[in-house]
């Protein structure tokens, strides 16, 4: 999966710097709403603390690397205030399937994570009429769960919040419609839950990359 999205990457790449002359938008096109579809791949781990219930957390583990697919909604405005600079504001709301059910060493509590979405700021380079290269940054959001996987399952709703940044390059096909490629990262805040059947608590730290691929529309 992580070739494909090299090699995609590459493409856009190539075909952000032919900047044919049909494909060109001029800077002030930038500066609008938009709204899109994305999907791609998502990897990460948890950082985890263990200890007895309602006691202090005291034995640090890692856990086992999580992956799945990425596919949801975004929209956001773009001003342009220099011929060549934009700031920017984004949300998104995605789909995912991140887990794991593979039981190793310090795999004790995988999370699930079902829906991500977030809130950013953008900021940018117009290095060609129609080519956007761009850093992004704010809070992130992930509503999941998190089991114990250790002797029988156990599983524990879990809500994570925490901080998000990342790269972008966006390529303008013609007036309306925009293709993306990006990538971010996340480190969220550690949610603590009680495992009642298991007899512990943990404190679990998700740690989250994604890169996706989209497409948008400016209105």
């Amino acid at each position: 999966m992580r070739n494909v999205i090299v090699a995609s990457a590459l493409v856009m790449v190539v075909m952000a710097g032919t900047d044919p002359a049909d494909a060109r938008a001029r800077p002030a096109d930038w500066n609008s709403g938009y709204a899109g579809l994305e999907g791609g791949y998502g990897w990460g781990s948890v950082k985890q603390s263990f200890g007895n219930i309602g006691g202090p957390l005291n034995n640090q583990r890692g856990s086992t690397n999580q992956d799945g697919a990425v596919a949801g909604v975004y929209s956001g405005y773009n001003w342009v205030f220099d011929p060549r600079w934009l700031l920017g504001v984004e949300g998104n709301l995605d789909w995912t399937d991140i887990g794991t059910n593979k039981v190793g060493t310090g795999a004790t509590n995988p999370v699930y994570m079902h829906w991500e979405g977030s809130f950013r700021g953008r900021f940018g380079v117009l290095v060609s009429p129609s080519v956007l290269l761009y850093g992004t940054g704010g809070y992130s959001l992930i509503d999941g769960s998190l089991k114990a996987l250790n002797r029988q399952i156990e599983t524990q709703s879990a809500t994570f919040g925490g901080w998000t940044v990342g790269l972008g390059v966006e390529w303008a096909l013609d007036k309306v419609s925009v293709l993306r490629l990006q990538y971010r990262y996340s480190d969220y805040g550690a949610q603590r839950e009680s495992f009642p059947a298991h007899g512990y608590d943990v404190s679990a730290t998700p740690l989250l990359s994604t890169v996706t691929m989209g497409v948008n529309f400016r209105f």
